[in-house]
């Protein structure tokens, strides 16, 4: 399964179309924006929020300051797993005790 942040049909990262098709054959790509809706810094948050609705937990590896991974973490308010890896930039996000 592959959550896209755009909708189907569009051109969005075409040298991955070789591994959308294979997904698309094999399982399935998910999307609730319209058909060719371009992607845009604002569709990653929603992308994410999907993803996360989808998962039993959420593992945060690595995080830039202004990333959506730590988007999708703060909009995190579910009874589920929520951890982090030793890393500096996941500290001040995640209290120690959810490692």
């Amino acid at each position: 399964v592959a959550v896209l942040g755009c909708g189907l049909g569009t051109r969005y990262l075409m040298q991955n179309e070789p591994l959308r098709a294979e997904i698309r054959s094999h399982g399935a790509l998910v999307t609730e924006f319209r058909p060719f809706t371009p992607a845009g810094k604002h569709t990653f948050p929603l992308r994410n929020r999907l993803i996360s609705g989808m998962s039993e937990g959420l593992l945060v590896v690595e995080a830039g300051s202004h990333s959506g991974s730590l988007i999708t973490v703060a909009r995190w308010n579910r009874g589920a797993m929520c951890t982090r890896c030793p890393a500096p930039c996941c500290l001040r996000i995640l209290p120690a005790q959810t490692i």
